[in-house]
């Protein structure tokens, strides 16, 4: 089951204990991992944001990860990624300086391109 999409205090510390959690999942085999719904949950609000998950992170593990969800927590997962790619696909870069504008677009393309990928490993059989 998924956690709710709310971002709380303390957030920074719950992702690294997620990505923890990552870790040991993607070495399952050793037999050190345990399903923990709120590690899972703070993985799957952390996805889009490039500063929270590494890109070699999120590629390697988080992926496959997701791939291994099932019911209504995959469900949510790619309503999540169709919602960020439709708002990154429309989002302008705003007002100002250039420097701000090109730092906005960066984030906003690193949103779409994750929020793709994850669609596509979602979809796919």
């Amino acid at each position: 089951e998924c956690a709710p999409q709310v971002e709380a205090a303390g957030a920074g510390s719950r992702v690294q204990g997620a990505l923890q959690y990552l870790q040991q999942w993607a070495n399952r085999h050793d037999g050190d991992w345990k399903f923990n719904k709120a590690k899972q949950g703070a993985l799957l609000r952390a996805w889009p944001d490039g500063s929270k998950i590494p890109g070699s992170v999120f590629s390697s593990q988080l992926l496959p990860y997701m791939q291994s969800l099932t019911g209504g927590c995959l469900e949510r997962t790619l309503v999540q990624a169709r919602q960020i790619a439709e708002a990154a696909q429309d989002e302008d870069e705003g007002d100002g300086d250039d420097e701000e504008k090109a730092e906005r677009s960066a984030l906003r393309k690193v949103r779409l391109g994750r929020a793709l990928k994850v669609i596509s490993a979602l979809l796919t059989d």
